[in-house]
């Protein structure tokens, strides 16, 4: 559930929306923002006090065939 409105508010491309889906405070989600973009998983751009994310799909779909690779084989 968490998963699937996170994945909202990367679709929506704002902090804002992600706060509002997750329904956490804003340093938290910022906090989890720059975890996934440490990580390789979101992509970042500014623009002014704005900040765009995107989830790297190809990443992500890497990483749950590894999983599922590693459960199921």
């Amino acid at each position: 559930m968490v998963l699937q409105e996170l994945r909202i508010a990367v679709l929506a491309q704002r902090e804002g929306a992600a706060l509002e889906a997750l329904a956490t405070s804003l340093p938290q989600v910022s906090r989890h923002l720059a975890r996934l973009r440490d990580a390789g998983l979101v992509t970042v751009e500014r623009d002014g006090r704005r900040a765009y994310y995107q989830l790297k799909l190809e990443r992500v779909r890497r990483i749950g065939d590894d999983l599922l690779t590693a459960l199921f084989h």
